[in-house]
C-alpha cells in the first residue's frame, strides 16, 4: 500500500461523519449527511475495507439503497483551516446491504457508542439499522492536483 492509499485511508478512520450519495428510482442522485464507522480490511472483506452507517428505514437515502445498493460516501478533513478545495478529502464507492448477523450488530453498537456516545436512544428505534458500504473504489484528493483512484 503506498502512501496515498494509506492517507485515503486514515482519513475514513479518523472521519466522523459523511455525505452519502444514492440513486433514486428515476436514476437521480440524492446526497445526504450520515455518520460513519469505517473498518480496515484487516478484518476481511474487501481490499479497501468497508464503512457502517446507521441509517434509518424511514430515511430517503434508506429507501434509496433498499432499491439500488450502489452508493458513494465522501468524506473531508475538518481538522484543517485551509479552504474546502484544498483539504483533503475521499469518495468511497461501491454496494451498500443492511448488517442481518445479529453478533455483528452488537458489535456495531458498542462501536457506535464510543464514537458517538449522545446516541444511545437512536440504537433503541426498531427502524434504525445498520448498513455495510462495501469498498470498491475510493477516489482521493490529497491537496489541490494530487488526485489518485484505487480499485
Amino acid at each position: 500500500m503506498d502512501e496515498r492509499s494509506r492517507g485515503a485511508l486514515e482519513l475514513f478512520q479518523k472521519s466522523r461523519e459523511g455525505f452519502l450519495g444514492t440513486l433514486e428510482e428515476n436514476a437521480k442522485p440524492y446526497v445526504s449527511a450520515v455518520s460513519a464507522i469505517y473498518e480496515s480490511s484487516l478484518a476481511g472483506g474487501p481490499v479497501y475495507g468497508r464503512v457502517y452507517l446507521l441509517l434509518s428505514d424511514l430515511a430517503r437515502h434508506t429507501r434509496n439503497l433498499q432499491k439500488n445498493p450502489d452508493a458513494s460516501l465522501l468524506v473531508l478533513d475538518v481538522s484543517s483551516d485551509k479552504p474546502f478545495y484544498e483539504r483533503p478529502r475521499a469518495t468511497a464507492t461501491g454496494r451498500a446491504h443492511y448488517v442481518k448477523d445479529a453478533e455483528q450488530v452488537e458489535k456495531l453498537k458498542k462501536l457506535y457508542l464510543e464514537k458517538f456516545p449522545g446516541t444511545a436512544q437512536l440504537l433503541t428505534f426498531k427502524d434504525f439499522n445498520f448498513f455495510a458500504l462495501e469498498i470498491a473504489e475510493i477516489h482521493f484528493i490529497a491537496g489541490f492536483g494530487q488526485i489518485s483512484t484505487f480499485k
